[in-house]
């Protein structure tokens, strides 16, 4: 599947709210990631929104947790679905029919 441009656009707009907010703090691009057990690539990749994929849930939280930034909102702009809310849907069949019926899979 590949990456569309609006994925893309949200993954930047994700970034930059990330790399404002840590620059804001005076928290260096070294300094995040070592807090957060990440590497400082691998960051600066999520703050220019170049990754791959949506970053990791775990990356997306602990970013958030540390700069005060809504999770939710990371995860919305990243377009990352938390584990935690894909094993919710998955267990309720109902739920997940909805969910699925409404995508117009």
């Amino acid at each position: 599947m590949s990456t569309t441009k609006a994925q893309l656009d949200n993954r930047r707009q994700a970034g930059l709210a990330i790399r404002k907010t840590r620059e804001d703090s005076g928290i260096s691009l070294r300094q995040l990631a070592k807090r957060i057990g990440i590497s400082a690539s691998y960051l600066h990749q999520i703050e220019t929104g170049t990754v791959e994929r949506p970053p990791a849930y775990a990356a997306l939280k602990s970013i958030g947790e540390s700069l005060g930034l809504d999770v939710v909102d990371l995860c919305l702009m990243s377009r990352r679905l938390p584990d935690p809310v894909r094993d919710e849907i998955l267990d309720d069949p109902v739920l997940f029919e909805t969910l699925y019926r409404k995508a117009r899979l």
